[in-house]
């Protein structure tokens, strides 16, 4: 969004906004949670503009994308539009809504029947966003299908029931029919509102007859369905929690990604894998580590070390860098690993030189003799799931192996990166060749003032 910024007549600039749109995705979806939000299991949301384009993206193209755009091609979407949308992987500004007219409209709807962009025959509300000078509209599309689905199956059921009901009490329910009407409706109409979603809305009826019977035992089994959704939901959230302690957040994408698209019952997640366009590669290893550990007790020295560790791994959240594995002496970590950063080559170095401090800090103030040597490349390479009892990540690539030879030649208390590296960041940061001629890479010059904090203090003596 931008507009222009004027001084009397004169045109002074432009001020831009630029709105993230996986944060109005994770808004407008429940961070994909579309089946949480009442859309059940194709039901969409989503944002256009007033002239009609998608503003977030589309449930279909984030479920199955080759799908996605061979519906649309169907549907009639251009060519070009198609070849933009694979580009950009993304429908956004791209795609065009059948809903557009309510987007130009400015006025919320009554839900109506219609054929979305793919040519799916849905059931579709619009709203607009009460947003002044925002010209945008909520949608939201439910299959006609699967919106009936549930309708259909409780009228068959309501209707065998009445059926038996009528054929074994016809004399009493001609004289009771009037006192039954009124519950009988009460009751149809909390039950289609649970078909729909609503399991919140009490269903017992306050009677001791056949129908407060009725009543309470669906409620009942409402009860036990609400129940069993909230413990599968908490369920989903501790495996979340628990891949997301162990692997970087782009695998915990693959293998969720994985499980939406394989066939219920079926827990496939041979083979994940996904190519890493550019990144940065971080590999530490701490000198005099063996001799720390030895000079301290069991329980002193592994508290000791996890709080190194700690430190090290708040410190790789600051940078927006994601540790892949610790073991031992090592410290791996890649910049741009999950999510693609620009600047994932300033990151990684700011987090390597940060790294540097970290353990110069230690080694001063509980008095061990201990550093690290830090290897660092960048690159593209390839990450991936192996195991199948026992998920176990990692990285492959001529950048990891460059990041592990640059460590292994490197001496405690160096950061030396490639050349390819320091060649890509010389106009920003200082490096020096190595002064071992013998020995490949850049060594890279630590900020002074850093390093005399890290340093420790010399005692200044008389005379």
């Amino acid at each position: 969004m931008a507009t222009p910024v004027f001084q009397g007549k004169d045109f002074r600039g432009v001020v831009a906004v630029q709105l993230s749109a996986d944060r109005l995705n994770t808004i407008i979806t429940k961070d994909k949670g579309w089946a949480s939000v009442g859309l059940g299991e194709t039901g969409d949301i989503y944002i256009v503009g007033f002239d009609g384009l998608y503003r977030t993206t589309s449930r279909p193209f984030e479920v199955d994308r080759a799908a996605f755009l061979t519906q649309s091609v169907n549907s009639g979407t251009e060519e070009k539009v198609i070849e933009r949308m694979k580009a950009f992987e993304t429908p956004i500004m791209l795609q065009s809504s059948r809903s557009a007219e309510a987007a130009r409209g400015g006025a919320g709807r009554d839900s109506e029947i219609l054929r979305n962009a793919l040519g799916v025959e849905v059931r579709s509300f619009a709203a607009p966003l009460k947003i002044d000078g925002l010209d945008w509209v909520t949608v939201a599309e439910v299959p006609v299908e699967e919106a009936s689905r549930p309708i259909v199956n409780f009228q068959r059921l309501m209707m065998m029931a009445l059926a038996i009901t009528t054929a074994m009490t016809t004399v009493a329910a001609m004289i009771l029919s009037g006192l039954l009407a009124k519950p009988l409706k009460f009751l149809t109409s909390r039950l289609a509102a649970a078909s729909e979603g609503d399991l919140e809305t009490p269903l017992s009826l306050d009677r001791k007859d056949e129908m407060g019977d009725v009543s309470r035992s669906a409620q009942a089994l409402v009860d036990s369905f609400r129940n069993r959704l909230e413990a599968t939901e908490r369920e989903r959230q501790s495996t979340a929690t628990l891949l997301n302690r162990f692997l970087p957040d782009g695998v915990v994408r693959l293998i969720a990604s994985r499980r939406t698209r394989t066939e219920a019952g079926a827990d496939n997640l041979d083979n994940i894998s996904e190519i890493v366009p550019n990144a940065t590669y971080i590999l530490g290893k701490l000198s005099g580590y063996e001799g720390m550990l030895s000079s301290l007790p069991p329980d002193q020295a592994v508290k000791t070390l996890d709080q190194l560790v700690q430190v090290v791994d708040v410190a790789a959240e600051k940078h927006g860098v994601e540790k892949v594995r610790t073991a031992g002496d090592h410290y791996f970590a890649v910049s741009g690993l999950s999510t693609p950063h620009l600047d994932h080559r300033q990151r990684g170095l700011a987090f390597a030189r940060e790294l540097h401090n970290i353990v110069e800090r230690f080694r001063r103030d509980n008095g061990v003799n201990l550093q690290v040597k830090i290897g660092v490349s960048s690159g593209a390479a390839i990450s991936g799931v192996i195991g199948r009892q026992k998920l176990a990540f990692d990285i492959w690539g001529q950048p990891v192996s460059e990041c592990e030879h640059m460590n292994v030649v490197a001496q405690p208390g160096e950061i030396r990166v490639t050349a390819e590296f320091a060649n890509a960041m010389k106009d920003t940061e200082r490096f020096v060749p190595s002064p071992d001629a013998g020995k490949p890479g850049m060594l890279l010059v630590i900020d002074d003032d850093a390093a005399a904090e890290a340093a420790p203090q010399k005692k200044k003596t008389k005379g």
